[in-house]
């Protein structure tokens, strides 16, 4: 096929009977599935949690620590404090 800037994902109807259709219909379906991986739900930014500590607030901050010994992620955890 010809006019595609990636690979389809099985199942995924072709509806274009000319190559900018087909490229529009493509880059709109890539940026949906952008859209939904990255989810825009519960999204903060450093700026307004910066915002809210400097208000005396305490955000929760969930974190998903990744390390190479077990005594490397209990030394993030418990410099990072309040950890669960």
């Amino acid at each position: 096929m010809l006019g595609l800037g990636g690979v389809p994902i099985a199942g995924d109807p072709v509806h274009a009977t000319d190559e900018l259709t087909a490229r529009t219909i493509a880059e709109h379906r890539r940026e949906a599935r952008r859209r939904r991986e990255l989810g825009t739900a519960n999204t903060i930014s450093a700026q307004s949690l910066l915002d809210k500590l400097r208000a005396g607030e305490r955000p929760v901050l969930r974190l998903i620590l990744k390390a190479d010994t077990q005594g490397t992620a209990e030394a993030m955890r418990d410099a990072l404090g309040d950890a669960e």
